[in-house]
């Protein structure tokens, strides 16, 4: 992947498109909702409270880290496992597109 973010310019338009998105799918979290954020909050001071600025990628990662521990708030664990669930459907369903879209930029630019 990081082949193609440094032959951005040579792409294909639909593979751009597919490197673009992608990257925008690793790079933040749109269903880290306030729903979520409201039931995990005594959470989030109980195992995350160091967090300045409250970045919701590493709450999420606190937050999933610590989401079997005894005092977790059952709401929080079930949004937290919601959470999962649905990025690893999204980022399955995006490599998916991205190899279909990119794959003869990929031979191209980065194999070997």
């Amino acid at each position: 992947f990081k082949c193609l973010q440094k032959k951005y310019n040579k792409l294909e338009e639909q593979c751009k498109a597919a490197v673009r998105n992608f990257t925008q799918m690793t790079m933040s979290d749109p269903t880290f909702d306030f729903l979520l954020m409201k039931a995990c909050e005594p959470m989030i001071q109980l195992f995350c409270g160091n967090v300045e600025g409250g970045n919701e990628n590493y709450l999420i990662r606190c937050l999933s880290k610590h989401k079997n521990e005894q005092q977790m708030d059952f709401r929080c664990k079930a949004g937290i496992d919601h959470h999962q669930i649905t990025s690893m459907k999204d980022e399955a369903f995006l490599s998916q597109q991205f190899r279909k879209k990119c794959i003869q930029e990929i031979n191209e630019h980065c194999v070997g």
